[in-house]
């Protein structure tokens, strides 16, 4: 199975892929769990930019989707944390980092209950910039989160631009 390959390789019933909006009003989120099995098929050195133009954009390609939009129901939940990162970074860094900080941070949560909100996971990457109702669902996303994890590097590259 390639990266990004859905078990069943097409978008779950009830999928939202007919819409306009970049950023779905439903907040949904990838399981830590389902973001450590994308990263194995993802090379060490890739950027997370380089992940989303050469892995995510060619697996939604045909259904112009979010990338959760072809994953089983089962690894798609409401967000636990909004993730804050730069694309420049590498992807696997951030993996990495994200999988053991949520086992530290929330230690006797089962590892099924730990979904992340990750723009390049759960923001449509094809159409148009992002418009007013984008930003709105965006706050909706980080309103149904618990909280956010900021990913910064030296650079504090991250804080460089925003939505």
């Amino acid at each position: 199975m390639g990266a990004g390959t859905s078990r069943t390789g097409a978008a779950p019933a009830g999928a939202n892929q007919s819409t306009d909006a970049a950023v779905s009003p439903d907040s949904a989120a990838q399981s830590d769990k389902g973001c450590r099995w994308f990263g194995e098929y993802v090379e060490q050195s890739w950027s997370t930019r380089q992940v989303v133009n050469d892995i995510i954009k060619v697996q939604t390609a045909q259904e112009r989707c979010c990338y959760l939009d072809l994953l089983e129901p089962v690894e798609v939940g409401a967000p636990l944390l909004y993730i804050i990162h730069t694309w420049d970074r590498p992807f696997h860094k951030m993996i990495k980092v994200l999988s053991k900080g949520l086992a530290l941070a929330y230690p006797d949560l089962p590892e099924e209950q730990m979904f992340v909100w990750i723009d390049v996971f759960a923001v449509r990457q094809w159409g148009p910039a992002l418009g007013p109702d984008d930003l709105l669902n965006l706050r909706t996303a980080i309103s149904s989160c618990q909280g956010a994890v900021l990913c910064l590097d030296t650079a504090a590259a991250a804080l460089t631009r925003s939505w």
